[in-house]
């Protein structure tokens, strides 16, 4: 499932309208995008996906994480994002591509370390 299931599955269960979400978005984050009831169906039918910026806005509004966004199917299977849009979306937006991968590295190093520790119980 991609986010665009994720926004239409919130805002059915907040009974809401395409409009009225843009509407509600666009008051609640006045100064921070521009929501529409045309972006938002593109949205809902895959055919744009948002900006990372405006999903995280979304989530907030839906108070969920930006995961439980992506991620909100009820069949239970999980949409990886990628650890970048992970990071990034628990991160300040101050930290620099270069920063941004040694933080992905270091993810990875420690993944890597706990696979060879629970090797190494064995």
């Amino acid at each position: 499932m991609g986010i665009g299931e994720g926004i239409r599955k919130m805002r059915k269960q907040h009974k809401l309208t395409m409009d009225q979400l843009a509407n509600n978005l666009n008051t609640t984050f006045p100064k921070q995008s521009n929501f529409t009831k045309s972006k938002i169906s593109k949205w809902e039918n895959e055919k744009e996906e948002p900006r990372l910026s405006s999903a995280k806005l979304i989530a907030e509004y839906f108070k969920i994480s930006l995961d439980e966004l992506y991620n909100s199917n009820s069949s239970g299977v999980k949409n990886n994002l990628s650890n970048k849009d992970k990071i990034t979306a628990h991160v300040s937006e101050d930290v620099s591509d270069s920063e941004m991968k040694e933080i992905v590295n270091f993810i990875e190093y420690i993944k890597s370390k706990r696979n060879t520790n629970s090797n190494s119980d064995k």
